[in-house]
């Protein structure tokens, strides 16, 4: 009775979020290894607000303005009514030229990993989850964004690969996979094995915020923040979580908060027994309940079973020592040969991203947030699940790119860079312009769902950019965690377009991103400017692609042929990557791995010093961008003189003369030595 009661005030809790006492939900914006997993951290969804990054890597909010959630100097909602429209609603400030890599909303709070590494948060900040120090809110007053919000500092020389945001606490992946937590920790979900928040006062933040202590030898690759608990995977995938435990989220067949005591440390917890040789790829976290996508694409949901939000055809909690334990608990049937992709959690509800590009919901489904036009529950009685679950309508040929579910609407990243939302709408959430619901009663849904409408011009951003490559875990008190599955494996014998080969707004680079690397020989002086670094790892994430794991019979990796890859020209003066640039990057890194040596040349026509600065420098960019993609590698960017008078060898594989190399950079890998595994 007391864990029902708990439910019920949990569920009031979502209604009342302009007093701040809101819910909270998990998407992930960190690292990201596969075209899904980097869409995934564009779009966050809180309690009554959602959040984007557009294709110029700007950020917008809509829906509940209260305590500065939407980072619009103010408090007035936007995207409820024409009068303040999300079109009309202009960019939040994160500072002179600064970018957004990843996006995670909580329940009142949102967080932005930016293009330099660094974290800022706004709004609602009671238990010191922006990590500033204090306890005042920030973006609901003018003069608060940009460059009066400062990063947040934790510790000397780290930058941040990935952040989760819950209910009402933030955490981060550091550069060096330590993990921090602050904000609220009534129920030990920061990690540290006591109940006291961080950050909401003087001398918590930088090097006096601890990390989580793992089992030893352990670290994490990617987190997911729920209402009040908190999840990793590890590097070896193997998944940990803390804080909360009431309806067994924690996936340790008890109700026992761990993190929260001495006598219950995060370092002595066993890792979730998902299964005999089952090690899990992506997660989520809701309000009271936890899903992982695994090594073999099925899903799996424990701790809160209300309403259906598990999949299993009932109600039942899993993994709290009464009902089913986690390891003996079914895999949610997807559909006859379909597996997951990508997976979101909210305050009741999950939603999953298929391989055919696809999207099913199940749990709650007032206010419409499953998208099947009723509000009826799904997955909560027999035979609602698999084939009988039908795929949600997002209009005629489209499908999806990326999915977040806050705590009573969902929305999705469609495969044209267009956005559509459905669920409750009262305070502008949907970005519909109205406070209209979507998706509880016919026709709503499908062709008549509206589309969000961004500024001119503006879609949202399903590339990678040079300034962007982390995906962002966002909760609310009402949590959705989501989390990308590697896109290599699938079943799928349709047609349908898959979301790792779904259309993106980029166009395409001279001679089609798809040709081979091509070799060409060229007369060239090397200049003796040149940098060599070792670029450590900021951008995989283990909840976005399959960790390596030992093979039962060692074996040697074979010997691999790696290319040499001739990217578009830059813009003349520039150093910038462009779009086109960094999609040929993104696929010619598939092919590298920690160890392989990468040189970038950049081409002159001249050796005056200012030119062959900006050669160097656009040389680095390359080699930054591929070194953060792929960690360990060995890079090393030099500048090169190409002679326009003499004859270009093998001119028949790239038809390009010595000219035609001018302002272009040709990046040149060489594999590291095999490795035993």
């Amino acid at each position: 009775m007391f864990r029902r009661n708990m439910v019920l005030l949990m569920t009031l809790a979502l209604f009342v979020g302009v007093l701040g006492v809101a819910t909270a939900r998990a998407d992930i914006s960190g690292g990201a290894s596969t075209p899904t997993s980097t869409r995934m951290r564009f779009v966050t969804t809180g309690d009554a607000h959602t959040c984007v990054i557009l294709d110029d890597y700007s950020v917008r909010c809509f829906g509940l303005g209260s305590e500065g959630r939407l980072g619009s100097g103010a408090t007035a909602n936007i995207g409820a009514s024409t009068a303040n429209s999300v079109a009309s609603s202009a960019a939040i400030g994160l500072g002179l030229r600064r970018t957004a890599r990843a996006i995670a909303a909580g329940s009142a709070h949102t967080c932005a990993l930016l293009d330099d590494w660094s974290v800022k948060c706004w709004g609602y900040n009671a238990d010191g989850q922006l990590g500033l120090g204090g306890t005042d809110s920030r973006g609901d007053t003018a003069g608060e964004m940009g460059d009066s919000l400062v990063a947040i500092d934790l510790g000397v020389g780290r930058t941040v690969q990935q952040i989760a945001v819950g209910g009402h606490h933030s955490c981060a992946l550091l550069d060096n996979y330590d993990v921090k937590c602050w904000g609220r920790n009534s129920a030990g979900q920061l990690g540290y094995g006591d109940t006291a928040s961080r950050g909401d006062e003087a001398n918590e933040m930088g090097s006096n915020l601890p990390s989580v202590q793992f089992p030893t030898g352990r670290s994490a690759r990617s987190l997911v923040a729920g209402a009040n608990h908190t999840c990793a995977l590890l590097d070896d995938s193997s998944v940990i979580c803390w804080g909360a435990n009431e309806f067994g989220q924690l996936g340790q067949n008890s109700i026992t908060a761990i993190g929260d005591s001495p006598t219950a440390e995060v370092e002595n917890t066993l890792p979730i027994n998902l299964g005999v040789g089952r090690t899990a790829l992506a997660l989520a976290a809701g309000d009271g309940h936890t899903c992982a996508i695994l090594d073999n694409s099925t899903v799996k949901c424990w701790g809160a079973g209300g309403n259906g939000r598990l999949g299993t055809n009932d109600t039942a909690d899993v993994g709290d020592g009464i009902g089913s334990t986690v390891v003996a608990s079914a895999a949610v049937d997807l559909g006859t040969g379909r597996t997951a992709r990508a997976i979101t959690a909210g305050a009741a509800h999950t939603c999953v991203l298929l391989d055919n590009a696809i999207v099913k919901c199940w749990g709650n489904g007032s206010e419409g947030r499953l998208g099947y036009e009723n509000a009826n529950n799904q997955g909560d009685s027999p035979g609602e699940m698999g084939d009988a679950l039908q795929a949600v309508s997002l209009g005629t040929g489209r499908t999806a790119l990326a999915i977040s579910a806050g705590a009573l609407h969902t929305c999705a990243v469609l495969d044209d860079a267009t956005m559509k939302c459905w669920g409750r709408g009262a305070s502008g959430q949907r970005g519909s312009d109205s406070t209209a619901s979507a998706g509880r009663t016919a026709g709503t849904m499908g062709d008549s769902l509206a589309i969000v409408a961004f500024s001119t011009g503006r879609t949202v951003s399903v590339v990678e950019s040079t300034t962007t490559t982390t995906t962002t875990t966002t909760t609310t008190s009402t949590t959705t965690t989501t989390t990308v599955a590697p896109t290599t494996s699938t079943t799928s014998t349709t047609a349908a377009p898959t979301t790792t080969a779904a259309p993106t707004t980029t166009a395409a680079p001279a001679g089609g991103d798809s040709a081979p690397p091509v070799v060409v020989a060229v007369p060239v002086t090397t200049s003796t400017t040149s940098t060599t670094t070792t670029i450590q790892p900021t951008t995989t994430s283990s909840t976005t692609a399959p960790l390596t794991t030992a093979l039962p019979t060692p074996r040697f990796e074979p010997v691999r042929s790696l290319g040499v890859l001739i990217l578009p020209p830059f813009t003349s003066g520039s150093s910038e990557l462009s779009s086109s640039q960094t999609a040929r990057l993104t696929r010619y890194a598939t092919q590298l791995r920690a160890g392989d040596r990468v040189t970038c040349t950049a081409y002159q026509s001249g050796s005056p010093n200012f030119v062959s600065q900006l050669s160097l420098r656009r040389a680095k960019s390359v080699c930054t961008f591929l070194g953060r993609r792929v960690p360990g590698l060995e890079v090393r960017a030099i500048t090169a003189v190409a002679d326009v008078s003499a004859q270009v060898q093998r001119q028949d594989l790239a038809g390009l003369s010595p000219s035609a190399l001018l302002r272009r950079v040709v990046v040149q890998a060489t594999p590291g030595l095999p490795k035993l595994r």
